[in-house]
């Protein structure tokens, strides 16, 4: 199923995209005028909800005549996976976490491709990044920048991306910390430094990541995973992903 990308217009409220998928609550189906007559809703801010329920996948756009009608697909119930499941969010959250914080920047890096006017690439992107106001993993002063909430939410993305590339290339459960460790340090920026202590504070609060101790200790092993009070932690498998859809 093809999605669609952020609509660039103001993003409409979480409470918006939620009175939508409670009101349609085993319905396979809805369309604006519906809508608009069960929520009381401005048909011009359920039309942006909708593009961003359709970008994210629980709804595909179809026609039936003249008019749009609204099929859902899935939703697990759970706003914050499915909005993070998204490749445009993905990306915009990854440089966010890069420091890259200018919503004009932003859209010149993620949108790249994209052959349209830069109003309209920063319009996506200020979609985005209020959403992920509302989900408390962002903040805007002067520019916007990551939470504490979002730098672990959006590290512990990564952790789980990264583990299940190498997990299939060498088709093992077991993953050394040291192959996450370079991959991760690529993709967010981090120093070496930086990413152990991410990653004992994502340990914390990811109960699906399970680490294990080296058997034996050498040098290698040392540099290769992270020291602690009871030993070297040296791999990783994932036993329950928590940003699946």
């Amino acid at each position: 199923m093809s999605v669609s990308l952020f609509p660039p217009s103001k993003f409409p409220g979480i409470r918006i995209l939620r009175l939508i998928l409670n009101k349609s609550k085993n319905r396979k189906t809805v369309t604006v005028r519906d809508l608009a007559e069960r929520t009381r809703v401005d048909k011009r801010k359920l039309y942006a909800a909708l593009q961003i329920l359709s970008a994210m996948g629980v709804i595909k756009k179809t026609r039936k005549g003249r008019i749009n009608v609204y099929e859902f697909q899935r939703f697990r119930g759970d706003l914050l996976r499915e909005f993070l499941a998204n490749k445009e969010v993905k990306s915009v959250f990854q440089f966010l976490f890069k420091g890259i914080g200018v919503v004009n920047k932003l859209a010149r890096i993620v949108y790249k491709r994209r052959r349209e006017a830069l109003s309209t690439k920063a319009s996506r992107v200020r979609c985005i990044l209020e959403f992920g106001e509302s989900l408390k993993l962002c903040q805007k002063n002067k520019q916007y920048f990551l939470t504490n909430k979002g730098r672990r939410t959006i590290f512990s993305m990564f952790i789980e991306d990264v583990y299940e590339e190498i997990s299939r290339e060498h088709q093992n459960p077991n993953v050394k910390i040291g192959d996450i460790r370079e991959k991760i340090c690529k993709l967010l920026n981090v120093s070496f430094s930086e990413f152990n202590k991410g990653f004992l504070k994502v340990l914390r609060f990811h109960k699906g990541i399970l680490a294990f101790k080296a058997p034996l200790f050498d040098e290698s092993v040392l540099k290769e995973g992270i020291k602690t009070s009871s030993g070297i932690l040296h791999y990783i498998q994932i036993s329950s992903f928590k940003w699946r859809v």
